[in-house]
């Protein structure tokens, strides 16, 4: 009856609907996954059988599943993939992403701060929050994914620096004041930054971006450990998770703590995946050292890095069954909820 209760969805008849998410409480954690198809060119390709063959390989059912809204695919309301994640009991988590492909460290040729903050998209963006507020349950959303990052083109270093980051900041408030006037009472928005600023710099620290609480219902965090089979230079993920908590805990008292993504690559020889995903779970399950995380969002996901297969990424835990068997022992924890 408690996990029932904690997952209920009201909606409440008034002027208009709204509807309220219960956030997990007393140490439960929500357990989320981005399960892209194997060989994905985007991350809006998300499918039913690549959710099922997270859930099947994990022993677990989703509470929070990830993707993409690409506005350099398709800048409609994604209703294929949300309704695809709703089919499964899922909270669906949407990253929008106004950028005019995935190349990083580079600004933005289209999709600028200054052209969103001005009105460019308005209609696209008013357009997203009509189709949103039909739904009858909630969606998480963020847009800005890990805006302390210089990979990603709305950082402060492509947009000039200080200004840059108060330029964000309007742009986020500007983004969810159009979607609220529109009445998309069930958008549930996440500030998601990255575990460390990068330049680390005073202008960067992500409190400069942040749009304020009465905007903001989660602070979301990225830390990842090894990025390619190669990467000699990854953390544990405890030291990377303590400085991301402390942070997210600086930029708001009020908010819960969601593990936006978080993963390893499972072949790297130097930061062995079972090693570094064996820590992570036994501190956010087992030990729960952040009393404020609500859930966490695993990235299984692969990609290339140049021209020879050997050298891709993987973080699939389809492809190492060593790895299934941490997260089926882990994810069947009573601390971990139920869908």
């Amino acid at each position: 009856m408690f996990l029932l209760l904690l997952l209920l969805i009201q909606i409440i008849v008034g002027n208009g609907n709204a509807i309220n998410l219960s956030f997990p409480e007393n140490g439960t954690l929500w357990n989320g996954a981005f399960t892209p198809v194997r060989y994905h060119n985007n991350e809006m390709e998300i499918s039913n059988e690549s959710i099922q063959s997270y859930i099947y390989h994990s022993g677990k059912p989703l509470n929070i599943i990830a993707f993409s809204h690409e506005w350099s695919i398709n800048r409609s309301f994604p209703i294929e993939q949300i309704t695809t994640i709703h089919a499964f009991g899922a909270i669906p988590y949407v990253r929008l992403m106004l950028r005019t492909d995935n190349k990083q460290y580079r600004p933005e040729p289209l999709f600028t701060l200054k052209r969103i903050r001005d009105g460019f998209y308005d209609t696209e963006i008013r357009k997203f929050a009509k189709e949103a507020k039909e739904l009858p349950y909630p969606l998480l959303i963020e847009y800005g994914t890990e805006m302390n990052g210089w990979w990603f083109s709305w950082n402060g270093y492509w947009t000039g620096k200080e200004k840059g980051t108060l330029l964000f900041q309007s742009v986020y408030r500007h983004i969810i004041t159009l979607m609220k006037e529109e009445g998309a009472d069930n958008l549930i928005w996440v500030f998601h930054i990255n575990w460390h600023s990068n330049p680390e710099e005073e202008w960067n620290n992500p409190k400069m971006y942040y749009p304020g609480d009465e905007l903001i219902d989660i602070i979301g965090i990225s830390a990842y450990g090894a990025l390619t089979p190669d990467d000699k230079n990854s953390l544990p993920f405890w030291v990377m998770m303590n400085e991301g908590y402390q942070t997210a805990r600086n930029i708001s008292q009020s908010k819960p703590v969601l593990l936006s993504e978080f993963g390893t690559d499972i072949r790297n020889p130097y930061t062995p995946a079972d090693v570094w995903i064996e820590e992570a779970f036994s501190t956010l399950i087992e030990q729960n050292q952040w009393s404020h995380v609500i859930g966490f969002v695993w990235w299984n996901a692969n990609w290339p890095n140049d021209l020879n297969p050997e050298n891709n990424t993987t973080m699939r835990i389809e492809d190492d069954i060593s790895i299934q068997n941490i997260f089926r022992k882990y994810l069947s924890s009573d601390v971990v909820a139920d869908n």
